[in-house]
């Protein structure tokens, strides 16, 4: 076991998980282009994915991974450390999406442009921090 993963099976037993505002998996409406959005942290997925379609484009989704530090006066105080996805244009020919990862306060917005196949079409993103590191992002069609 390498230190990165030991480190990270020991954070997220310290890490809680909470969604605000997101469809695990929202059944698609009955338009053309529906896509598939997944999140890959220190190579898990959080969450697994979840589908949109054109009725939910122009919508904000964000995920947090709480982290929790005892204060010395006993308190806890909750840390919250995630990233959001703005969902541009979902179209046949073009997924847009803007994507902010945020920890410990600093936070970083980049722009994920991709042309939606049955093979995922993937993005690493150049965000290094201890919680979200270089995270992934990938699309697809169902």
């Amino acid at each position: 076991m390498t230190f990165r993963t030991a480190y990270f099976v020991l954070l997220t037993s310290l890490v809680s998980i909470s969604a605000k505002a997101m469809p695990q998996d929202t059944a698609p409406n009955l338009s053309d282009t529906a896509i598939k959005v997944s999140v890959q942290i220190h190579g898990e997925r959080l969450p697994a994915y979840s589908t949109f379609d054109q009725s939910n484009q122009g919508q904000q989704y964000e995920w947090h991974l709480l982290t929790k530090k005892r204060l010395p006066d006993g308190n806890i105080q909750e840390m919250p450390n995630g990233w959001s996805i703005t969902l541009n244009k979902i179209e046949s020919e073009l997924v847009s999406l803007s994507v902010a990862f945020t920890e410990q306060g600093d936070s970083e917005t980049f722009l994920f442009e991709k042309t939606p196949q049955e093979t995922p079409q993937c993005q690493r993103f150049p965000f290094e921090h201890n919680i979200i590191h270089r995270p992934v992002i990938c699309i697809s069609t169902p």
